[in-house]
């Protein structure tokens, strides 16, 4: 009996991404994620993937940011806070924007 060795290698979303509007589809559904589960790591990991598939050093410099500060900011390890994920969506060339809760458990305001 032979035996096959497959060959793998890891999936890259950066690889996939093919438009302005993909990206911006699955970064909507990592805010709806990250809202859903509480964790926002994978909103992070996603704007990551995002900035690779444009590319950091172009990236970096429409935020007004060094690339190698982006990439380790944005990595597995990286915890970017609020200001540098706001400058790094608007070089993106995103908005992002609030809605109603539809399942009304927000409460009153």
């Amino acid at each position: 009996m032979a035996t096959h060795k497959t060959k793998t290698r890891p999936w890259d979303p950066a690889r996939t991404i093919r438009s302005d509007a993909e990206a911006a589809d699955y970064l909507d559904a990592a805010l709806e994620l990250g809202f859903e589960d509480g964790d926002f790591r994978v909103v992070a990991a996603v704007i990551g993937d995002i900035v690779r598939w444009k590319g950091m050093a172009a990236v970096a410099s429409d935020a007004g940011l060094d690339p190698e500060s982006l990439s380790k900011v944005f990595s597995d390890d990286g915890n970017p806070d609020f200001t540098t994920v706001l400058k790094v969506v608007r070089a993106l060339g995103f908005r992002l924007h609030a809605s109603t809760d539809a399942s009304g458990s927000a409460g009153k305001g």
